[in-house]
């Protein structure tokens, strides 16, 4: 068994990633349930927003122990890093561990408009207090150091640029696939659309109930495989003369962004 680890900042382009690789034989995602109890216990009103209920059993401890037993041969689990406790770390990136970083300029994330609600992402997350924006990269750097230190294979650091072309996907799939020791297929490219998540997956329910208002998954759970796009440009003055708050917020983060973009092995 190999635990397999997507940490993530958010709009990274990374449940299409993970729509790929889900075809890997005998793999199974588990998917942001550590991230959605992070936030609903930040902003306990995330139960309300999406019209459900709380789940009593929705627990931190219930989580890791569905982990631990999941027994397929490469158990791919995609959480931020700020979501998982430090005592807990260990035990999910262990030494023979394959971590992977997909990580976003925080311009980028900020400024990212939801599908489904004329609100960008950075608006989502201050009006609720769920996540704060520069914590969220600065854990992931701490994620990256620890890595380094306790793990046999390096953190591979994945700038969302990476997955913007069909070429750059494929060639991300590869290196990752070799890191996992599972067999790269060209079949593997191509994935069925849905609705709402791959049934095979294990989701949190407030995963999929924020799909609903926001669409933060719509558009990879109905691909059908990688497409072609093209990085945004940010201006940043417009930026600070409509939301100085997230112009800020942009401006802390970045610092650390560029410690990830420079600590580890990048992909080219």
């Amino acid at each position: 068994m190999v635990n397999v680890n997507f940490w993530f900042t958010p709009r990274s382009r990374s449940t299409a990633l993970l729509r790929c690789l889900s075809n890997i034989p005998d793999s199974k995602i588990i998917f942001e349930k550590f991230t959605w109890l992070c936030v609903s216990e930040a902003a306990p009103e995330t139960f309300d927003l999406f019209g459900v209920g709380n789940d009593p059993t929705f627990t931190y401890e219930n989580i890791l122990e569905e982990w631990r037993a999941e027994p397929s041969k490469f158990k791919i689990l995609k959480e931020l890093n700020v979501a998982v406790k430090d005592e807990t770390l260990p035990e999910i990136a262990d030494k023979d561990s394959v971590n992977i970083f997909l990580v976003r300029s925080p311009a980028l994330t900020a400024t990212s408009n939801m599908p489904s609600a004329d609100i960008t992402y950075y608006d989502v997350i201050s009006e609720s207090e769920a996540l704060d924006m520069p914590m969220v990269y600065q854990k992931m750097l701490d994620a990256i150091e620890f890595v380094k230190k306790n793990c046999e294979k390096p953190p591979l650091i994945l700038p969302g640029k990476a997955l913007s072309t069909k070429e750059g996907s494929v060639k991300v799939v590869k290196q990752i696939c070799e890191l996992m020791g599972a067999e790269f297929s060209e079949d593997m490219l191509s994935w069925k659309s849905y609705e709402t998540f791959d049934p095979s997956w294990d989701v949190s329910f407030l995963s999929r109930a924020a799909d609903i208002p926001f669409g933060f998954f719509s558009r990879a759970n109905q691909s059908t495989g990688f497409e072609d796009g093209k990085e945004r440009e940010v201006d940043m003055k417009k930026v600070a003369e409509d939301n100085p708050q997230m112009a800020a917020d942009i401006e802390k983060t970045d610092p650390i962004y560029e410690q990830i973009m420079e600590h580890a092995e990048k992909f080219d």
